[in-house]
């Protein structure tokens, strides 16, 4: 696992070679505290807000790249970081979404 700071720009984030296999490799950036993207082996890219909610640290998953852009996803940290100010988890409610009754039980 290797980990990285630069300034997101699409140019960059295109240039970000496949992890090692079995490992991810962190890109964090300048601009934005705790967005955050993870490269796999297999050269998929995804963008994470990394931050402490209840106490914890959590990734909370925001979108690929490059279907979602830099610009998308410093909103949408930014939005998540704001909601959890509030209070809000919103691990807890994908948690509780998986644990609902399906129909097959």
């Amino acid at each position: 696992m290797a980990s990285h700071r630069l300034n997101f720009t699409k140019a960059a984030l295109l240039k970000a070679a496949a992890a090692r296999k079995g490992a991810r490799d962190y890109y964090y950036d300048e601009r934005e505290a705790g967005l955050m993207m993870a490269v796999t082996a297999a050269g998929s890219k995804s963008f994470y807000l990394y931050k402490r909610i209840e106490g914890r640290p959590e990734r909370l998953l925001l979108g690929k790249f490059p279907d979602m852009t830099v610009e998308q996803a410093r909103k949408a940290a930014a939005k998540a970081k704001g909601g959890i100010a509030a209070g809000a988890n919103p691990q807890k409610d994908k948690k509780a979404i998986r644990d609902e009754m399906t129909f097959g039980a």
